[in-house]
């Protein structure tokens, strides 16, 4: 063979055999044994067509593949199986130090390897678990891996109970959530937080509300909040937080040192006589202006007639201020132009018909219902029972002092008014008749007189005082039992 021949052989070598060609050393005596043997034929010339390359079997390597997918498979699922009854293991739950330590995810997900892998028709015993030390009991243990549970003991062990839901502290406070308007605690059903600025007095029919939107609602308390919009039907009498009197028919508000009438026809006397203390009074009603309309008066008696946008005032005592001075005795019409009208009093004026059937306006009244018996006593000639009040009294016109009382072996009674620093006095003196019975006195302001002995002047308007004495006279054993004293206002008309 020639050297073409050489490298024909041992390119074809090199296609058919690849990598896996033989060792030089190999090769050189199998180019020599072509050369030299004794079948050694002449190589045509020309291309030779290549032996056909041997094909790797792929096919084996994946059903190896698949074997050992399903091998690691069958292993890890022989690990993993719960605990089957019959051989000498107990089905008893393992408590919480009996169960072994879990395993880690990642020692799970190890695979073995092939050698090492056990028959899959014959698995091998699982591998016991190592035992892990038991912690501390200081220290918290971790909690197992959610297994299956197995049926449980007729008494199981009682387990820990689930932690509560964490409480928020006490330091945070919550933002409440937005209300509808109006938001304002003084239109809910709890007024205390609006002060207390009238008591009805005696019996009435009334209605509330305590905003211009809101619906009537009957009142069935005798106390009025600040700001309540208050609805008659007929002449009601009130007495505000300073002593003034007020009755009143038809709407109005009352706030602190404010009277605010309301409505189409609303009526509204005032008697404030004594009191030093002043009121404003306002008309308020849709398109009239407030500030055009309002009136005061301190220390006075009057009337208010709203009709409209106009306002008629009948001033009794004292004065009301409306632009202009109106005093005792005269009557004017206020509007939004101003005061008209300005003139004296008729007498039909001076008992209108929202007074009718007026009762007296109480100043003062004691009565001795907490003392056992329920009455104060005193005994033997001249002797007195006291009575002071807690504030100095204005003389007004129209004032009474009204007493029940029940005296014994005395022949007279003796009653007197003092002034707080003592200097005036005033008394009236008068003789018993009937002893031993319940009497009930009325004894007008305007019959005492001063009995200093510096004058004899009857008690005058204007006049002050805080001490009340009643003193039993003309018996060595006289006694002198008393139910209740008063001191009211009562007027002209009311006699």
């Amino acid at each position: 063979m020639n050297d073409f021949d050489d490298n024909m052989l041992e390119r074809d070598l090199a296609e058919v055999l690849g990598n896996d060609g033989p060792a030089p050393e190999l090769k050189d005596r199998i180019l020599d044994a072509t050369r030299t043997g004794r079948r050694a034929t002449r190589r045509p010339s020309g291309r030779v067509m290549p032996l056909p390359v041997k094909r790797t079997p792929w096919g084996a390597y994946v059903a190896a593949a698949a074997a050992l997918v399903l091998a690691v498979g069958l292993f890890a699922w022989a690990i993993n199986r719960p605990q089957v009854s019959g051989n000498a293991e107990s089905t008893t739950p393992l408590t919480g130090h009996q169960q072994p330590a879990p395993e880690s995810n990642d020692a799970q997900r190890q695979e073995p390897e092939p050698k090492e892998r056990p028959p899959v028709d014959e698995p091998q015993p699982e591998p016991e678990p190592k035992e892990t030390p038991k912690p501390p009991e200081s220290e918290k243990q971790p909690a197992p891996q959610p297994e299956p549970e197995p049926a449980p003991e007729p008494k199981p062990e009682p387990q820990p109970k689930p932690e509560p839901k964490p409480e928020k502290p006490d330091d945070v406070v919550e933002k409440p959530e937005p209300k509808p308007e109006p938001e304002n605690p003084d239109t809910e059903a709890k007024p205390e937080e609006r002060a207390v600025v009238a008591m009805v007095m005696g019996e009435a029919s009334l209605k509330f509300r305590v905003t211009d939107s809101g619906d009537w609602v009957e009142l069935n308390t005798s106390e009025i909040r600040q700001g309540w919009q208050l609805k008659a039907g007929e002449a009601t009498d009130l007495r505000l937080s300073n002593g003034t009197r007020l009755r009143f028919d038809g709407e109005v508000t009352i706030e602190p040192g404010k009277l605010v009438l309301r409505g189409r026809h609303t009526q509204a006397y005032i008697d404030a006589l004594g009191i030093d203390a002043p009121l404003a009074v306002i008309r308020d009603e849709l398109g009239v202006d407030r500030d055009a309309l309002e009136m005061k008066l301190n220390a006075s008696e009057a009337l208010f007639d709203a009709d409209g946008s106009s306002v008629e005032i009948f001033c009794y005592f004292g004065s009301v201020e409306a632009g202009e001075k109106i005093e005792g005795g005269m009557r004017a019409k206020l509007s939004s132009r101003g005061l008209s009208g300005l003139r004296k009093l008729r007498d039909s004026e001076r008992a209108p018909r929202l007074l009718k059937d007026l009762r007296p306006r109480l100043l003062f009244s004691e009565h001795y219902d907490h003392i056992k018996g329920g009455y104060e006593s005193c005994y033997g000639d001249n002797a007195c029972i006291t009575l002071k009040l807690d504030s100095e009294l204005t003389v007004v016109p129209g004032m009474e002092l009204r007493l029940r009382f029940k005296p014994s072996k005395a022949g007279a009674l003796y009653i007197q008014l003092q002034e707080e620093a003592g200097a005036l006095q005033w008394g009236k003196w008068t003789k018993l008749v009937k002893d031993g019975e319940w009497l009930e006195w009325t004894i007008p302001f305007d019959e005492l007189q001063r009995d200093d002995g510096r004058s004899e002047a009857p008690l005058a308007i204007g006049d002050r005082f805080k001490t009340i004495n009643l003193f039993i006279q003309d018996g060595a054993e006289a006694s002198l039992d008393v139910d209740w004293v008063e001191v009211v206002r009562v007027r002209d008309q009311e006699k």
